[in-house]
């Protein structure tokens, strides 16, 4: 019954909120759609308005001279097709946090929602968070899926192709390094950041900045009257109260609305709040604001003791988490919270806990996308009076990361799983607040838990070709390993498995060797505690992998060793399916493949095609790099295309795998020996039978050789230092398909080789000398898989 009453009288309190979410329901639901087809993105329907949490505050008070600023800075001319700009129109809204920075911007963009077809509203903290709301985008306006950098190019290039008036606001866009990699460089449109910092724009070149000041006083007491819902009924002392505190809380916009709200809450007069946060001051003395006598923790913690016990649990996760954007499935179907006070978590009192939190617009509740947004100072408010209760601090971490971990897409050690990626895009931004909330804490127990979320974390930066974040992820975990007392030798194991994977992708053997003898030490010594273990899956593939790592730095026999100890191992246990025993037997084939026994590595090879196999496409490689070697180029031809179409298929066009696959189709095609050979298809291959597949993005109808130097040269696969060898290996490749195909030195095929060679010096410091094979030296400079 108590729920029923809070629950009427929280909709009658917010009905203007819910009447504005109806206005602009059209707007929303655009947010619904899941386009994938290349063409979707020309056939958007517009407007289209990607406004993700931000609904109109229909009590907007005010600034009437910022948004008259803006209008002229903007010019907006809704009617015109043609824009006679040559750049874009920007302008900064800075100032201190809660100073009303975003509800300006956001009244801005509601008033104006009619001049402008397309409206983008991103928050812009971090790169982490761009990156995901660039991958929702490209998703949404239909692009090809892909990895971070290449939906943030997708998008860019989208934006500065529109032919309409077009909005971006980049709020709390904080740190202006960040800022550049996610500017589009059109000739005409409309952006507005919001930032603390005033500098923020300069990196940007944007020139107009507004400083959004407080209200001054009397502003402020107009604001906080025209707030209360019983303005008419003020006495001469609630008056007088009203001014004091519009003058204590320094006309700080947010301040005063969170106090108005806590008043209308609680039908709590001016007055009498203004005794009560008398009697309340010394708990906020913690909290300041540099350069101000007052702070918003002032009426934070006033509504903090309105706040119900399970609130209170809820609003100490949250701020451990991204404030931003909190997905409510975090909370569902868990018992998780019974370790809190409590606090058991089930829909209703999940319900009753983010109202009590909404009623004290400590948190915005977004229906639509079924997320909570935390405002960003509360939320550190709250973890400084978190980080003073050891104790407190400790339950909440561990409750946080089990949530997180619970969501997360568990690993079945298979190569690669894209249809879990968005799920980690949607967790990362958490996982990277945790660690940032404790990675000065090596103490606290809950460290193994936030390990086991970055061991998914680096396995998806793995899968999907992001080798350069993988590498921070990888590094941030073993700060945290290496300063804590708790020493979860599983977890250990795992990152430095998957952080080896990460370093055999960009050659950078040496780390690969260390990072997987650690993880054997840090497992071996698990299996001690735990002997069961030692016939796990993940023994297996780490034993196999160690054999992979050695096969790398041409130490054979001992390769040979743990590829047939990680077979045995899993002959004896009876486990082929489980643990892919094609896949265990094709990386003893590759150990054979490099140590040139190509006999055997065949053999073995096409045994390996007839067990159970969870990569066969891998198997199907390494089968054809052997053919290959062993001049059995049809074969190796027909198998290489099958390898190509899964990776395709699987990956999509811009992964690392399909490049290396159409560098090999075309190295094949150029062979002399090749009873099919043809130059021109060596960069231009046409296969009619693949079209019926394909439709409009028919890979096999395309330069090889020209394609893979694409692929290669994508934003996405450019951020690791190796990734630029692989590219000048292909266009040294390429250069001599050039020459071959003319019996003449040719003008592109001498750039690419002059390009190729600058690459050569800086990265490794040698050139090719004239007896050496170019294409030789650039092969044993990547991983042995690739070559």
């Amino acid at each position: 019954m108590e729920f029923h009453t809070r629950h009427i009288d929280l909709q009658i309190k917010t009905a203007s909120l819910q009447t504005a979410e109806m206005r602009h329901k059209d707007v929303r639901t655009l947010l619904e759609a899941r386009g994938y087809s290349v063409g979707s993105a020309l056939e958007l329907r517009r407007p289209f308005h990607f406004l993700q949490n931000s609904i109109r505050n229909d009590r907007f008070f005010g600034r009437t001279e910022i948004l008259e600023t803006i209008q002229d800075t903007l010019e907006v001319r809704p009617s015109a097709s043609t824009f006679a700009r040559s750049a874009t129109s920007g302008i900064v809204l800075h100032g201190l946090g809660g100073c009303g920075k975003s509800s300006v911007a956001r009244e801005y963009m509601y008033q104006r929602i009619n001049d402008y077809k397309v409206i983008l509203w991103l928050y812009a903290d971090t790169r982490e968070k761009l990156d995901t709301q660039f991958i929702t985008l490209s998703r949404l306006l239909g692009g090809e899926s892909g990895s971070a950098d290449y939906c943030v190019q997708w998008v860019k290039h989208w934006i500065s192709h529109l032919d309409c008036s077009w909005l971006i606001i980049y709020d709390n866009a904080d740190d202006p390094n960040i800022l550049r990699a996610y500017w589009p460089t059109a000739t005409h449109g409309s952006i507005i950041l919001t930032s603390r910092n005033p500098h923020c724009g300069k990196e940007v070149s944007v020139k107009q900045a507004v400083q959004v000041k407080e209200f001054d006083i009397d502003e402020a007491s107009r604001f906080l009257r025209w707030l209360l819902d019983d303005v008419d009924d003020l006495s001469r002392e609630d008056e007088v109260a009203t001014s004091a505190l519009a003058t204590h809380f320094s006309g700080l916009a947010l301040a005063i609305q969170q106090a108005a709200t806590f008043m209308n809450r609680f039908q709590c007069s001016p007055s009498r709040f203004a005794k009560l946060y008398e009697e309340k001051a010394s708990e906020i003395h913690d909290f300041r604001v540099p350069g101000y006598d007052k702070t918003l923790a002032d009426v934070w913690i006033i509504s903090l003791r309105a706040l119900s016990q399970d609130a209170k649990s809820l609003l100490d996760i949250l701020s451990l988490l991204d404030p931003d954007v909190v997905p409510m499935v975090l909370f569902e179907d868990t018992d998780l919270m019974q370790d809190s006070e409590g606090f058991a978590l089930d829909p209703l009192r999940l319900l009753n806990a983010v109202d009590s939190l909404v009623s004290q617009s400590l948190v915005e509740r977004n229906s639509h996308n079924g997320s909570l947004k935390l405002h960003r100072f509360f939320r550190d408010a709250t973890f400084r009076k978190l980080s003073l209760n050891a104790y407190q601090l400790e339950k909440t971490t561990n409750i946080a990361g089990k949530l997180i971990l619970r969501v997360l897409p568990k690993d079945d050690l298979a190569v690669r799983h894209p249809e879990n990626w968005a799920s980690f895009e949607r967790y990362i931004s958490h996982v990277n607040s945790l660690y940032a909330c404790i990675h000065h804490l090596p103490n606290i127990e809950a460290i193994p838990i936030i390990l086991e979320c970055f061991v998914n974390i680096i396995r998806y930066h793995f899968e999907c070709g992001e080798f350069t974040k993988g590498e921070e992820a990888f590094n941030k975990a073993n700060s945290i390993a290496h300063n804590s007392k708790h020493q979860d030798h599983s977890t250990i194991s795992k990152i430095n498995f998957y952080g080896c994977r990460i370093f055999q992708e960009t050659c950078s053997l040496e780390k690969a060797l260390e990072a997987i003898e650690k993880a054997q030490k840090h497992y071996s010594i698990a299996i001690e505690d735990e002997p069961t273990l030692s016939s796990s899956s993940f023994w297996i593939r780490l034993l196999s992998n160690v054999g992979v790592c050695y096969t790398a730095v041409g130490r054979f026999a001992e390769s040979e060793e743990y590829h047939k100890t990680a077979i045995a191992t899993c002959q004896r246990c009876g486990t082929a399916e489980r643990d892919s025993l094609g896949n265990l037997m094709q990386n003893l084939g590759s150990c054979y493949l490099w140590s040139g026994r190509l006999d055997l590595a065949e053999e073995i090879l096409r045994k390996a095609l007839l067990q159970p196999n969870r990569n066969k496409e891998g198997n199907q490689y390494t089968l054809a790099n052997t053919l290959w070697k062993q001049k059995k180029y049809d074969e190796a031809f027909e198998l290489h295309k099958e390898v190509l179409q899964v990776y395709y298929e699987k990956c999509g066009p811009l992964h690392t795998c399909t490049a290396d696959s159409l560098h090999k189709l075309g190295s094949i095609l150029a062979e002399p020996g090749f009873s099919s050979q043809d130059l021109e298809k060596a960069e231009y291959v046409t296969q009619r039978q693949m079209r019926a597949v394909y439709a409009d993005r028919d890979i096999f109808n395309r330069h090889k050789l020209r394609e893979a130097k694409a692929i290669r040269q994508d934003p996405r696969n450019m951020g690791h230092p190796s990734a630029q060898i692989y590219t000048s290996r292909t266009m040294w490749r390429l250069a001599d398909v050039l020459n071959q195909k003319t019996n003449e030195p040719c003008r592109e095929a001498e750039q690419l080789r002059l390009t190729a060679l600058e690459s050569l010096r800086t990265t490794h410091r040698r050139s090719i000398t004239k007896d050496e094979d170019g294409n030789a030296v650039f092969d044993k400079l990547v991983f042995y898989w690739s070559r």
